[in-house]
């Protein structure tokens, strides 16, 4: 009598870039990877990271065809390193649909204009991300997707720099005001149609029971600026990777406190609604 095929039979089966692409790119709103393709590639061990599986379901679900993409806050340069390894997770082969809002596209010309800039650029990638201080100017004259993960509020401050204009370093109030002149920046780079990414998490202090919620803030900030909210996503932020000492003390601080940690971010994507 033959056995029976079981789950894991079936996967050595599939062809190796399609079970891999499918990894890559999520099916629901819960951007949780729970074994990374892109970890951080500047070497450093602190905040301000955002996996490149992250930028990968960005890119999919909301950039289209010849796009100008624009990454104004690049730090060491993921979103390049991620479109560079687009045969990875962007392949018709692997059975996925064209991440496009209009039928017709072919993924096989799924071409992106890709530009990279920051206010202190970084990593690997130093060399190809232009400095710009985004409350001065933008980095393109038109940008039709724009991603950016801003510094979080309070938590790497001077990690970056000791600039009294970089995001990393000013106080909730300085940091909210910066964020609605970018979002209005934003909003004169780009044409009815274009599209916006931001992505944040709330902001608990666990020492205070202070509570900042920011996505809150940014969907206020945002279509004050003209823009509406088209989609929500939610990916973790993997504060509980690593268990430790250090971990269980925070872990059981915030129960005691009742002021959980701050675990998921919102992926808030914005357009420009065309006039009617």
């Amino acid at each position: 009598m033959r056995a029976t095929m079981t789950e894991a039979d079936v996967r050595t089966l599939l062809p190796a870039r399609s079970s891999h692409s499918l990894s890559v790119i999520k099916p629901t709103d819960s951007w949780n990877f729970s074994t990374l393709r892109w970890p951080r590639i500047d070497g450093y061990d602190g905040h301000g990271y955002v996996p490149g599986d992250l930028y990968a379901n960005c890119l999919w679900y909301y950039a289209h065809h010849g796009d100008t993409v624009v990454d104004p806050m690049a730090g060491s340069g993921m979103l390049l390193r991620v479109w560079e390894d687009r045969s990875d997770w962007a392949d018709l082969s692997a059975g996925l649909e064209s991440p496009t809002f209009e039928a017709g596209d072919d993924r096989c010309e799924w071409n992106l204009e890709i530009v990279l800039s920051d206010l202190c650029p970084r990593g690997p990638y130093r060399e190809q991300i232009l400095t710009c201080d985004l409350l001065e100017g933008f980095p393109t004259e038109r940008a039709d997707y724009i991603i950016i993960d801003p510094p979080y509020c309070g938590l790497v401050s001077g990690q970056y720099s000791a600039l009294t204009s970089d995001l990393a370093n000013m106080d909730i109030a300085a940091w909210t005001n910066a964020l609605g002149r970018i979002a209005l920046r934003f909003r004169a780079a780009q044409s009815p149609g274009g599209r916006c990414t931001v992505i944040v998490p709330n902001n608990r202090d666990i020492t205070t029971g202070e509570r900042e919620l920011l996505p809150e803030t940014v969907r206020r900030l945002f279509q004050e600026a003209g823009y509406r909210l088209y989609d929500v996503t939610y990916a973790s932020r993997r504060t509980q990777r690593t268990q430790g000492r250090r971990m269980g003390i925070l872990n059981n601080r915030a129960k005691r406190e009742r002021t959980p940690l701050a675990d998921v971010a919102e992926v808030l994507t914005f357009h420009l609604p065309f006039q009617t």
